[in-house]
């Protein structure tokens, strides 16, 4: 349901702050990396827009949600750093469309992180230090770096059940700036996962 959602992600905040106040007090924790890896809302295009009808919320009501989950995000971490970054991908839930063609940086995931963005832009002094971050044109994943370590951040729909590691080997096969990655973080399997080789981590 909706109310179990918002509790699990409400309390998911207070766990991760409340882990943070403590570590940094142990440890030179330079800024905070938000990162949503798609699947952010059910949608109405995947599985063929069977799953309509057992959504409590109608899609611009996901779409809302969405852009106030995004933005609380940021209001309960940004006091707490002197940076943070904000990072999104679409899902296959996400996209808007597939009856046209359209680019995979386009969904609705990524619009509503480009619509709390521009928002921040309304008080500088107290995001001035937050970095909204989405992928590039026509680009469904992005690699990004904090500080000294490189992350890329991908959708699992581009490839099979357990495939990552596999599909960050093509990447680097095709000269890709993924190959620099050391973490990958995605979405999709629906659970969590670990898996490590002497110089990735994917979660």
């Amino acid at each position: 349901t909706l109310e179990g959602i918002l509790e699990r992600f409400t309390d998911s905040l207070d766990v991760s702050t409340k882990e943070y106040r403590q570590l940094r007090k142990r440890r030179n924790i330079g800024g905070i990396n938000a990162m949503f890896p798609g699947d952010c809302i059910e949608g109405v295009v995947s599985q063929n827009g069977m799953n309509i009808w057992q959504t409590e919320l109608t899609l611009t009501e996901q779409i809302r949600v969405l852009r106030r989950m995004y933005f609380r995000t940021i209001e309960v971490f940004a006091p707490l750093t002197d940076h943070m970054w904000f990072r999104t991908v679409n899902g296959n839930h996400d996209q808007a469309t597939r009856v046209q063609n359209t680019r995979a940086d386009d969904g609705y995931a990524t619009e509503q992180a480009i619509a709390v963005a521009d928002s921040l832009k309304l008080n500088e002094s107290a995001y001035g230090h937050v970095v909204v971050e989405v992928p590039p044109l026509d680009q469904g994943w992005m690699t990004v770096q904090s500080f000294d370590s490189t992350f890329v951040i991908a959708h699992g729909h581009q490839w099979r059940r357990g495939k990552a590691m596999d599909w960050l080997a093509n990447q680097a096969l095709h000269a890709t700036n993924v190959s620099a990655a050391q973490f990958m973080i995605h979405g999709h399997e629906h659970r969590w996962t670990v898996d490590t080789n002497s110089a990735r981590t994917v979660i």
